[in-house]
């Protein structure tokens, strides 16, 4: 996770957990508290992470999480289901839960959720027939496929990133040695 999805993620647990999670009141310590996360947690992209951070403060008891609780959570939904066990879990949804206004109910991954949003999820929910139910799947599944590959590509740079992110001091280092040696 980034330092901005800390941030974010700091805060919400700050909201839930009170003074039970220490967001110390001195800025640098602060930032190091922040930093220390953003580091155990730097293979984890945002979007995941925060999912992660929600749905920890949703059920798992009375104190704050670490960054092992959410490092588990997240590893949980790394795996993301096939696009008809996503379309089954969708479709349970629009049939227990129904329209609602249009909210999305909570889904097991942020991409079904998008994917249950973007179809519209109207088009789940009232399909009159099963040929319009049809293309509603078709749509869903297709939306499902592209957030999929988006959410792999993320996950692919995040590594990378993070790989380079820990090279930059060594190369600076031995950059710095190869000017020193030219003197």
């Amino acid at each position: 996770m980034t330092g901005k999805g800390i941030a974010k993620a700091f805060a919400l647990i700050a909201n839930v957990y009170g003074k039970r999670f220490d967001i110390p009141a001195d800025p640098a310590k602060a930032r190091l508290k922040a930093e220390v996360w953003a580091d155990l947690l730097d293979d984890i992209p945002d979007e995941l992470g925060l999912a992660a951070f929600r749905a920890y403060c949703q059920g798992r008891g009375d104190w704050p999480p670490t960054p092992a609780n959410i490092r588990e959570l997240a590893s949980a939904n790394l795996e993301l289901p096939s696009a008809g066990e996503a379309w089954a879990e969708v479709w349970d949804a629009a049939c227990r839960f129904g329209y609602q206004s249009g909210r999305v109910p909570t889904m097991s991954h942020p991409e079904i959720a998008a994917a249950a949003q973007a179809t519209p999820w109207f088009r789940i929910c009232l399909s009159n027939s099963e040929h319009e139910l049809s293309f509603a799947q078709r749509d869903f599944m297709n939306i499902y496929a592209g957030l999929c590959a988006r959410t792999e590509r993320e996950v692919t740079r995040a590594q990378i990133g993070g790989q380079t992110q820990k090279l930059l001091p060594r190369l600076k280092r031995v950059d710095e040695a190869i000017k020193g040696g030219e003197r």
